[in-house]
């Protein structure tokens, strides 16, 4: 069995960097609403408009989520630094939480796709 202090550093760096995934896409989700308010302002085409009400529900989904993500994020660096966490409490929670950071960033990757599409889409009919 590795030692506690081990384990501890390993959980931490990986924790480190599900948070900085999480900041990553949540500032690329900020320069792409910036992009949607720029279709908007042009006067969009009236057949688009219910894609950009889709697209700003998802922006806006997708923001909360992230903000859910790196709550939980803490709540396990908290759990990481308690004097006496149980191995399997932190094990199980570090694997749920590996899940959901991991499924954030590729439902974010493919929602990006879309979103790139669209915008290619808006800027030819614009």
């Amino acid at each position: 069995m590795e030692p506690k202090a081990f384990n501890t550093i390993l959980f931490q760096q990986e924790s480190d960097q599900w948070k900085v995934d999480v900041v990553f896409c949540r500032d690329e989700i900020k320069v792409l609403n910036r992009y949607l308010q720029e279709i908007i302002e042009k006067n969009i085409a009236s057949g688009m408009k219910d894609e950009i009400a889709q697209f700003q529900r998802k922006l806006s989904e997708k923001i909360e989520i992230s903000y859910e993500l790196m709550d939980a994020i803490r709540a396990h660096d908290e759990m990481l630094h308690a004097t006496m966490p149980e191995a399997e409490d932190i094990e199980e929670a570090r694997a749920l939480l590996k899940e959901r950071a991991a499924g954030f960033c590729k439902s974010y990757s493919a929602f990006k796709s879309l979103f790139v599409r669209f915008l290619a889409k808006a800027d030819l009919i614009v």
